[in-house]
């Protein structure tokens, strides 16, 4: 079907394809009645009266939607025979554009079901992990009575509480004073010494009773929002707060957004009377903020179209618990929570390979045969997903005839895959923006070994089982603990360092600030030496520069590892319901697992 595009077309075409998947549209070359029509849109200066006349030519057309914004539009025909003949016969040919400009170049994409591509694109933003919501968390009347206390609270003067007025909105604390200017507490404030007023207090006691927090909140900022008020994106400040932040809404209906690093946005309706609460993921990584409008548009699932909600004036209770600051821990091993394992990453992974970008690329040029033995394996022209694609080297394998995606949380090497590929984009491996059960296949080459603790390991594999279609397969590696098996040695192993094991004790270590403030949790664990055996699992492994004075520390980066047992891979795949552990093997110093998603 696709024999009659040039070269240059093909790689327009699969261009085109990767921004249809973008969209969250299931887009490929499996026959359906309904198609997307690239170039064809409005957006791309092309008149829909004359694609019509193309397209009513092979034909009895069902639906067109013209999409507002896109430079594509989406037909369904009455029968699939009629999709398949336009997409044979009218792939790559051009059709005159309505603004005079040069022909529009038209490509066709077969799509598995029918979609609003609006209510897709939004499908796509996943919900972020450590988001809990609570509707109805309160009553009416208790809404009622809380609102009239709080106002009576804004017009008084009291110990327990403290008010502040900001430009767009009216602000009280209780327990302690929020600062603005630090996004902190004054732990030595006396309005710590007086007791929580019972209308707050009162919340509180509830909110302990849904079990995500570890201690309970002593501090608590009322904000009224009147209509068109909004508040900045934000992550509520990790070193003077504990790991969880809850959110009661009251008044009026508001529309909460959620930002993560990469680029995906997360919405959500919170209606009055519930209660949010942010740990882990959503409380550490994404930002949240309220945009100031008067109005909010809704998607009503019921009548399967937009509404417009008017905002009225909104208060929110946001409760948190203070850290302690007199106590911190020096050294040991790494008990990390969530923020702490985010945290770590981001110096010690995200930020090293942004750093070292070029000069790993220059290292990891020739692909791994077993890899490519997978690649093999798969049907012709299978939709394969590489997470953590790094500089690419599997991205343009040779006779596979896949339509191959890459994907890594390091924009350096990013760059460096799209001078030979234009299908890639970064995303973290815990999050990426695709739809669920899309892929026929996924790679995971030497990324989840980077994750600092058990759950974001198990969690990245279940993002992969997420991303594949029922029947899907995938092949993971990481690097193995155990750099001798069966009586051979690795590659990685130096002679010298065979038959020796090194003693941590012996080695240095690297201590990690977790939180950035020099007064809170200190991590510390040993620095590898390379082209030895490793002498615990987690470790941090040097990379130096190319080029660079072998003494100077500046030009040495220390990327987190944890080197993985034997069956400590079969088990984390084991322990996920929808997926089956196909095969596990050892290659030269990685351990390696293939799975199939459960049909």
């Amino acid at each position: 079907m696709m024999e009659g595009l040039s070269k240059k077309q093909m790689k327009k075409w699969k261009s085109i394809l990767l921004k249809l998947l973008a969209d969250g549209l299931q887009a490929g070359t499996e026959p359906s009645k309904t198609l997307a029509v690239g170039n064809g849109g409005i957006h791309n200066g092309v008149c829909p009266t004359k694609l019509l006349e193309v397209l009513n030519a092979y034909g009895e057309i069902e639906k067109f939607s013209v999409i507002p914004k896109k430079s594509y539009v989406i037909i369904t025909y009455t029968s699939v025979e009629s999709a398949e003949s336009i997409f044979k016969n009218v792939q790559g040919t051009d059709i005159e554009k309505s603004d005079g400009g040069p022909n529009a170049t038209l490509y066709f994409y077969y799509l598995n079901t029918e979609i609003n591509p609006d209510s897709q694109q939004k499908a796509i933003h996943l919900k972020p992990q450590g988001l809990h919501i609570y509707e109805d968390f309160i009553t009416e009347k208790e809404e009622r009575l809380l609102i009239n206390t709080i106002e009576q609270d804004l017009m008084k003067q009291s110990k327990q509480c403290a008010q502040s007025v900001l430009k767009h909105r009216q602000v009280l604390h209780y327990g302690y004073k929020f600062q603005y200017g630090t996004n902190d507490v004054d732990l030595n404030d006396p309005m710590a010494k007086e007791d929580i007023p019972e209308h707050v207090s009162g919340v509180i006691e509830k909110v302990m009773e849904t079990e995500l927090w570890e201690g309970k909140p002593d501090q608590c900022t009322v904000n009224k929002y009147e209509p068109g008020h909004g508040i900045p994106f934000h992550v509520d400040n990790p070193d003077a707060f504990t790991t969880s932040i809850s959110s009661l809404s009251l008044g009026s209906s508001i529309v909460f957004e959620m930002r993560h690093p990469i680029g995906n946005v997360f919405t959500l309706l919170l209606k009055p009377r519930s209660l949010l609460t942010l740990t882990g993921e959503a409380r550490y990584t994404w930002t949240h903020g309220i945009k100031p409008k008067k109005t909010d548009i809704v998607h009503d699932s019921a009548a399967n179209s937009e509404a417009i909600i008017h905002r009225g004036v909104r208060w929110s209770l946001t409760l948190r618990k203070v850290k302690d600051k007199t106590s911190k821990t020096e050294s040991g091993p790494p008990m990390v929570d969530t923020q702490d394992a985010v945290e770590i990453e981001r110096r010690h992974v995200h930020g090293v390979y942004n750093k070292i970008a070029s000069h790993f690329a220059s290292t990891r040029e020739k692909p791994w045969p077993k890899v490519v033995e997978f690649l093999h394996s798969l049907s012709p022209h299978s939709l394969v997903l590489d997470i953590g694609c790094g500089s690419g080297r599997y991205l343009c394998t040779e006779d596979t005839n896949h339509f191959i995606f890459g994907c890594d949380r390091s924009s350096s090497l990013i760059d460096i895959c799209q001078e030979k590929h234009p299908f890639v984009f970064v995303s973290d491996g815990l999050n990426v923006p695709m739809k669920n059960d899309y892929f026929d296949a996924c790679i995971c080459i030497a990324v989840i070994h980077h994750y600092f603790t058990a759950e974001r390991r198990l969690s990245a594999i279940k993002e992969i089982v997420r991303l594949l279609r029922k029947g899907g397969k995938a092949l993971i590696q990481v690097w193995a603990a155990e750099q001798v098996y069966k009586n051979k040695h690795s590659a990685y192993l130096n002679k010298q360092s065979v038959n020796t094991n090194p003693l941590v004790e012996n080695l240095q270590t690297l201590k990690v600030d977790c939180t950035g403030d020099q007064e809170q949790k200190v991590c510390s664990l040993p620095i590898h030496k390379n082209r030895n055996h490793f002498a615990q699992q987690d470790m941090f492994v040097p990379w130096k520069l190319k080029n660079s004075p072998t003494q100077a520390p500046t030009n040495t980066h220390y990327r987190f590892y944890h080197v993985f047992k034997e069956g400590e891979l079969e088990q984390l795949c084991r322990s996920i319901d929808n997926c089956t552990l196909e095969k596990s093997y050892y290659d030269n110093g990685n351990w390696a697992a293939i799975i199939t998603k459960d049909l």
